[in-house]
């Protein structure tokens, strides 16, 4: 009987292609195993995602499977069935996800070399060969090089098109051949686990775990399938993460914790070593990446029974996962790049595929999690942790000034009683942009369209999309006018402040300042020994969870937030500001301030009260009232390309496929993209809106067009 195998491979193709597995590799070819195939004119890593007895469609003639590059399979069914689940509702390439879950030494390395033929050196030999040919044959003689060294010592020579015709005639022979797949290393040894006293749990209260997280527990012992949002401070988090993770232990099981960034995961890898002692692996984007790798192989040998870490660490290669654990579910650092997905869609579709645990945990959840939680009846609320002493609003239209004068006072109080203080501005650079007073010129980048932000530090102008950088004009290029700076950076507040208190060490703390981590630890690590009193960040300080309380925390201008084209720009105002002022709680008389020029929205009133509940009640009433998410599904298509008559014309297109797939979805557009150009390429949107997702998901899959093309798909339910 024939057999066939069907492959995906790590391009940017939605398809399935089918093989026929040769008669001497029958026994070898399984589901979750990588091939060598053809593709084209090259042979590609693929992997055998299952079976068949079909060849496929009369009239298709189908290569053969070349290599099976493992003996053993390094996907499992239920890994296969998530992984396509995640690249049938990302709109990504299967064989792309697959390829991303492994670590650099099993991509195969092709080797391509060149060298003569006998019947090559006897024409050579006889002076049968034209110009280029001769040169070429000359630089072989009786040696062996590859393309890209030919074509470095035959300058300005088409090297690609003069091998094929050279091949065709027999004179050359082009060979492939597959380099190392899969180097051995020797396990290192393996620490000893903690002693049974670091295993205390520092729950605040010994009744939290009845009568709140029971469920959980419950849940966890029948097995299967079944998720719980967690809402509540950190430490009450973290404590009921650790008891999951014992109980994980217990029962022979392995779990992932996920966390929004790096500096989290260390904190929480850093508790787990002190409580559960070296029973984790940690993976993210700042691991070496031969310890990277050597984190997976631990993985994948069983050798560990948690995998802590940022985005990667969901495809890690765990044998009988039973929790997957998403903390900070809100944060907007769990959207993969490349290839574009969802983390926390996918920790949902691997737990179901695994027949796992879900556990979602954020003290200020997204609406959508909190609607579905409690629709649900999976939310669970632990105690809340202790607010500034006092949170004031400052009107920004009756104050003026880039630090108000309330603020001023309250940075001099605080600083007079041998406090420290932390100052937040969400806007890079000097200036948001230079504007001339006399013509209106503002220069913009060439290849986005977009102001170019002032960097006063590097006298530069600087785009914040694609980072074209060039130095900072005095006068206007077209009327030799005078530039005004419009819209302060965090330059400018670094500025002024350093003008009011000329005598206080301060620093700012932004990417454009601080680039390497070495460099942010280090101004923490002085912040917390008292060399520096104010520290004046972005959302880059924001997110640090190692500074020390402060006696004042001041957020400047949180409406730019509430500015962006966004329905969820409410709930990212509040999560922010949420995260700012949490940087005095705890210290004794902490005090925060919120200087805006919107002092009466309910994002600022709610945020500034600590009043989440409230906050939630009107933003859910304001979604429900103009059909956003969750009360319906939307999906964002965005299109790429050089010409802007070809993107238009293409968005067109697929708009009216839409329109006639289903005509109880909403299209809107196409229309030009809030940014209409990024890095050179012109971008068209169509907006959908559903009643639900699976709506939504049949008309994508039914009008997208077959792989390949500058196109996203961003889906929000």
């Amino acid at each position: 009987m024939t057999l066939f195998a069907d492959v995906v491979v790590p391009l940017p193709v939605e398809r399935v292609f089918r093989y026929l597995v040769p008669e001497r590799l029958r026994g070898a070819v399984r589901p979750g195993v990588r091939v060598l195939v053809p593709f084209g004119r090259r042979e590609l890593t693929g992997f055998v995602v299952s079976l068949a007895e079909e060849p496929g469609p009369d009239g298709v003639s189908l290569k053969e499977i070349s290599v099976v590059l493992d003996a053993d399979p390094v996907f499992g069914p239920p890994f296969l069935a998530f992984s396509r689940d995640l690249a049938r509702l990302s709109y990504v390439s299967w064989g792309e996800v697959l390829q991303s879950a492994l670590p650099p030494s099993f991509l195969v390395r092709e080797r391509t070399s060149v060298s003569l033929t006998p019947a090559g050196a006897d024409v050579a030999r006889k002076g049968g060969l034209g110009k280029r040919e001769r040169e070429l044959a000359r630089l072989l003689g009786s040696r062996t090089y590859t393309p890209a060294h030919l074509s470095r010592k035959l300058r300005g020579v088409d090297v690609s098109g003069l091998l094929a015709r050279m091949e065709s005639k027999g004179l050359v022979q082009v060979r492939k051949s597959v380099g190392a797949l899969e180097p051995r290393r020797r396990p290192r040894p393996q620490k000893p686990p903690a002693d049974e006293t670091q295993l205390v749990l520092d729950f605040r209260a010994g009744s939290v775990r009845g009568e709140a997280v029971d469920p959980v527990f419950q849940r966890l012992g029948a097995g299967g399938f079944a998720s719980f949002l967690i809402r509540g401070p950190q430490a009450g988090r973290d404590a009921l993460y650790v008891a999951l993770l014992r109980e994980v232990g217990a029962r022979s099981g392995t779990a992932v914790v996920l966390h929004p960034e790096v500096a989290s995961t260390r904190a929480f890898a850093e508790r787990l070593e002190t409580r559960l002692g070296g029973v984790a692996a940690v993976l993210h984007g700042e691991v070496p990446e031969a310890r990277r790798e050597r984190e997976w192989r631990r993985v994948r040998e069983g050798r560990v029974s948690v995998v802590c870490g940022t985005r990667a660490a969901l495809l890690a290669p765990l044998a009988r996962p039973l929790v997957f654990i998403v903390d900070d579910e809100h944060e907007e650092s769990y959207l993969q790049e490349r290839p574009a997905f969802d983390v926390r869609l996918g920790a949902r579709l691997r737990a179901e595929a695994e027949g796992a645990l879900l556990v979602m945990g954020s003290e200020v959840p997204t609406v959508e999690s909190v609607h579905r939680a409690r629709k649900g009846g999976w939310l669970v609320e632990l105690p809340g942790e202790e607010r500034p002493a006092s949170v004031e609003v400052v009107d920004a239209g009756r104050d003026k000034g880039l630090i108000s004068a309330r603020l001023a006072r309250a940075l001099a109080g605080a600083l007079a009683g041998g406090g420290q203080a932390v100052v937040f501005h969400n806007k890079r650079g000097y200036a948001a942009s230079l504007v001339c007073v006399q013509c209106a010129f503002i220069p913009k980048c060439q290849r986005c369209e977009i102001p170019l932000v002032l960097h006063k530090r590097g006298g530069t102008l600087v785009c914040p999309l694609c980072g074209e950088s060039k130095p900072a004009p005095i006068a206007c290029p077209r009327c030799a006018g005078r530039f005004q700076a419009r819209g302060a950076g965090i330059e400018a507040v670094e500025e002024a402040l350093r003008r009011l208190f000329p005598d206080i060490p301060l620093a700012s703390f932004d990417s454009d300042a601080l680039i390497r981590r070495g460099d942010q630890d280090a101004v923490v690590r002085r912040f917390a020994r008292g060399a520096l009193k104010i520290l004046v960040g972005t959302e880059l300080l924001a997110r640090r969870r190692d500074v020390p309380a402060v006696s004042l925390a001041a957020v400047l201008a949180p409406e730019r937030i509430l500015a962006r084209p966004d329905f969820r720009a409410g709930q990212r105002a509040y999560q922010a500001l949420h995260r700012m002022i949490r940087f005095c709680a705890g210290a004794e008389g902490g005090r925060a301030l919120i200087q805006t020029a919107l002092p009466d929205h309910f994002v600022i009133r709610s945020a500034a009260a600590g009043d989440y509940e409230a906050f939630c009640r009107e933003e859910t009433d304001f979604r429900r009232l103009l059909g956003y998410p969750p009360f319906s599904a939307m999906a964002e298509v965005v299109l790429e390309g050089g010409s802007l008559r070809g993107v238009g014309g293409e968005a067109r297109r697929l708009a009216e496929a839409l329109r006639r797939a289903d005509s109880s979805v909403e299209v809107l557009g196409p229309a030009l993209a809030a940014v209409p150009r990024v890095r050179g390429l012109f971008r068209v949107q169509i907006a959908l809106r559903a009643a639900d997702r699976e709506a939504i998901d049949a008309i994508l899959a039914s009008s997208l067009p077959p792989g390949g093309g500058r196109l996203s798909v961003s889906v929000f339910s």
